[in-house]
């Protein structure tokens, strides 16, 4: 697939992307050709493995630059928590959990009570990886023996809550992962050390965690222009 739904394989070459790419940039976003070029590019190295090419073209994605990664006030978490437990406390469970520990979705709804050993609990993550971080008496307001820490099953179903029954009815922007951002961010602050962090987060790549003495850095520009001496 390239040009048209129906070139084959062996007529997708550096012209035929390069064609691609000059009508797909006048339809659409860059980071929406990148999502087909890597669609493409996946294809192409599928018929290259099943020998039906000799080798694939090579396609340059188009560069875009990557904003930073967004962490919410003090103050938008109270509002965050305060209508969540008026309107949806299983959430401001959830919430409190995120904030308190910096997981993803897919970790939160995978966590059991027999997962908890004292003050930690072991985590789930990406591809099955485990890990075992501290678990503060803020993360988790009641323990169980056994079962499911929180109800829900699907990562839509918090995402949707998130977005749809909390932050928007109170004017605020912001999707779920924002919680594990802001967790982040705000270890950091703390003072809590680099490769701690990425031990809680679970990132492979301390690069990864990196990203966010940059937001830090950047929130402590943006509340250092409050001062001033003026009368």
């Amino acid at each position: 697939v390239c040009a048209s739904l129906f070139t084959p394989f062996k007529f997708v070459d550096k012209k035929a992307i390069l064609k691609f790419k000059s009508v797909s940039i006048k339809r659409v976003k860059p980071v929406s050709v990148n999502t087909y070029l890597r669609h493409i590019k996946s294809g192409l190295n599928w018929a290259k493995d099943e020998e039906y090419l000799e080798k694939s073209p090579v396609i340059k994605m188009y560069k875009i630059g990557k904003s930073l990664p967004r962490h919410l006030s003090i103050e938008e978490i109270d509002k965050i928590l305060n209508h969540a437990k008026k309107t949806k406390p299983e959430m401001c469970r959830i919430i409190k959990f995120a904030l308190f520990t910096g997981c993803r979705r897919e970790e939160i709804i995978k966590a059991r009570y027999e997962h908890i050993q004292g003050d930690t609990i072991k985590i789930f993550g990406k591809g099955s990886k485990e890990r075992t971080i501290p678990l503060l008496p803020q993360a988790l307001d009641r323990r169980h023996d056994i079962g499911k820490i929180f109800r829900y099953k699907h990562v839509s179903t918090i995402s949707n809550y998130f977005r749809d029954k909390i932050v928007r009815k109170i004017g605020i922007q912001s999707r779920f992962h924002d919680l594990r951002h802001t967790a982040a961010t705000m270890m950091l602050s703390k003072g809590i050390k680099l490769e701690t962090i990425q031990k809680i987060l679970g990132h492979a790549d301390i690069r990864t965690t990196q990203i966010y003495s940059q937001v830090l850095a950047e929130s402590m520009a943006e509340e250092m222009q409050k001062l001033n001496y003026d009368k």
